[in-house]
Formats: C-alpha cells, sequence, structure tokens
C-alpha cells in the first residue's frame, strides 16, 4: 500500500480524550493497584510454561519489579506473565460494575461512531447478518452498534450485576453463566480485549468454537506483543499490565491457537495506539517538546506502523469450517 493510500485510510483517534496528559500515571498507579490487590486475594502461582503450546523454553522479555515478569516462549513465541494469578478475577474491585457505567456515559457515542462501526465493517467482509454474542460485552456499546447493522445481539459477561443493566438496558439477552452452558449458536462471536485477560486462552478458542454454526467466525481484538509500542516501551506500556494482562500475541502464537483447536485464520491485521503511547510517555517524563511532535505526526507515522503489522493492537478472525 502506498504512503497516500496508507493516510486516506486511516480512521481519526481523539488522542487528546484517549490519551490525557496524566494517561501513564494513572495507568501506573492501576497497575500497582491491581498487583496488591491479587496479592491480597488469592495471590500468585508459578507459570513455567507456555499457555499455548506447552513448552518451558523461554526467554525473559521485562522484569517489572513487582514480583512479576513478562516471558516469551521460544517455540510458538507466546509471550505470557510468571507468576499467574490463582484466580484472575481478583484483579477487579467491587466497584467495578459502577465504573463501567461511568465509562458508559462519558464516551459511548464516540466509541459506537468511532471504534464500533469500525468493528462491524470488519465483521461484514465475511458475515453480512446473523446472531453475535460478544464475550465480555461490558455495558454493551459495541451490541447497539451491531444491532443497528442488522445483527441478532446476545451478550455475555460475568458480572451479573452488569448482565442485568446491559440486557434491560439493550432489551437482550446477556448471559452471566459459563460458555460451557450457553445453550444457543451463533454466527459471529466476538471477543474485544478480552483474551489478554483470561487464564486459558485455548479453552475460552476452544468452548467459542462449540456454540459456532459451520462456517461462522470468531473476533478477536488483543494486544500485538511483537509491535513498536511494547517492544519500544516495554514495561512503560500500558498493554503491559499484570496481573490484568496475562498473555500476549504475536503472528505466530495466533497461528499455533489456530492449530490446536482446528480453526482457520482467514484475517490478521494491527491497528493501533503506538504513537500516542510514546506521546503519552514523553508527556510523563517531561519531554514535552517530544510529546508535542508525537502527537502532531500520529496520524501519518501510526498509519505506516499500522501498515507494517507492527501496530499493538491485532485483529484477527478464525472460521469454523
Amino acid at each position: 500500500m502506498s504512503y497516500a493510500k496508507a493516510i486516506n485510510e486511516f480512521l481519526r483517534i481523539d488522542i487528546a480524550s484517549m490519551r490525557p496528559v496524566d494517561f501513564i500515571a494513572k495507568m501506573n498507579q492501576a497497575k500497582s493497584e491491581w498487583v496488591d490487590r491479587v496479592k491480597s486475594k488469592s495471590g500468585y502461582r508459578p507459570q513455567s510454561m507456555c499457555l499455548i503450546c506447552g513448552s518451558d523454553r523461554r526467554d525473559l522479555f521485562v522484569d517489572l519489579n513487582n514480583g512479576i515478569s513478562v516471558y516469551q516462549c521460544n517455540d510458538c513465541t507466546l509471550a505470557y506473565v510468571d507468576p499467574f494469578p490463582v484466580y484472575a478475577g481478583d484483579v477487579y474491585e467491587e466497584t467495578y460494575f459502577n465504573k463501567s457505567l461511568v465509562s458508559y456515559d462519558s464516551m459511548r457515542e464516540y466509541r459506537i461512531k468511532r471504534f464500533g462501526m469500525e468493528r462491524i465493517r470488519l465483521i461484514q467482509k465475511y458475515v453480512q447478518n446473523g446472531k453475535l454474542l460478544d464475550i465480555g460485552c461490558g455495558v454493551g456499546w459495541f451490541l447497539e452498534g451491531a444491532k443497528s447493522a442488522g445483527f441478532e445481539i446476545y451478550g455475555q459477561e460475568i458480572s451479573k450485576e452488569l448482565a442485568g443493566f446491559t440486557s434491560e438496558k439493550l432489551g437482550i439477552p446477556v448471559f452471566s453463566e459459563h460458555l460451557s452452558e450457553i445453550k444457543e449458536s451463533f454466527d459471529v462471536i466476538t471477543m474485544f480485549d478480552l483474551l489478554e485477560h483470561v487464564m486459558d486462552p485455548l479453552k475460552l478458542i476452544e468452548e467459542s468454537k462449540a456454540l459456532l454454526n459451520p462456517g461462522g467466525i470468531i473476533v478477536v481484538f488483543t494486544p500485538n506483543f511483537d509491535s513498536l509500542g511494547i517492544q519500544q516501551l516495554k514495561q512503560d506500556s500500558s498493554l503491559v499490565c499484570p496481573p490484568a494482562h496475562l498473555t500476549y500475541f504475536t503472528k505466530q502464537s495466533v497461528e499455533k491457537l489456530a492449530h490446536l483447536t482446528g480453526m482457520e485464520l482467514v484475517h490478521l491485521e494491527t491497528k493501533g495506539m503506538d504513537i500516542a503511547d510514546i506521546h503519552a510517555y514523553y508527556n510523563h517524563i517531561g519531554k514535552k517538546e517530544a510529546a508535542t511532535e508525537m502527537a502532531n505526526l500520529f496520524e501519518q507515522l501510526q498509519a505506516i506502523v499500522d501498515q507494517a503489522g507492527a501496530a499493538n493492537h491485532m485483529r484477527f478472525i478464525y472460521k469454523k469450517g
């Protein structure tokens, strides 16, 4: 793709809203709180083997100086944290429901217009309509967009309180039970910013596949470990945030996961916020001129990073035969 075409096709992002001046400071505070919250509850356990291929051959990527390190598997290239929380749900505090409602009120319209419809356009390259289940649907802003595009929408949310809110708000079924207990079948299953949070990503894809109709697709958005933002910023990347994020995928590990679950990988691309994250980092360390330059060049530079397959978020689609 030419430079001009990359720029013309780039969808603008409001950096001021998405990466305010205090973004890194707030993220660092949240990271520290997550680590301490898990420690005060069920605690941690060793995780010496890759969660996808089971290999114990690995290299250290970064030691976070809080008792947690990130390693990369030498075989399938998945990155994962060690130690692991005994229970991933310990990360989330009791005010999760209230915070979700604040997010719903403050960013709903922008998220639907900027991110929701972009996701719908991607999905409709493979499935035009049908039954769609969004796993980890939260307040349901994506489902609002999917409904307007003609999909029959369903949600799944482990927080029963949040599931009830979203179900009532949208007038749709929102399951709070485990995937294995859902009796419906679907043409599209989506999981946005979810895979990196779960303790067994292989099991999640297997159970999602079981809910798909033949020809159905699983749409996944997750951080891209092999990206400019993560590789350059390392522990200062907002995405390197265990114990909230437990795994970090690469193209090779996505292909391995497809092979192990008997799915066909039909789409993989990267889109990201690498330049915005570098901008936020410069703001945080007081390099205001550099931060301003990153903001001014965000669209041009991020468009190139996206097209190079090096952006810090990947989106991939598995198809069931």
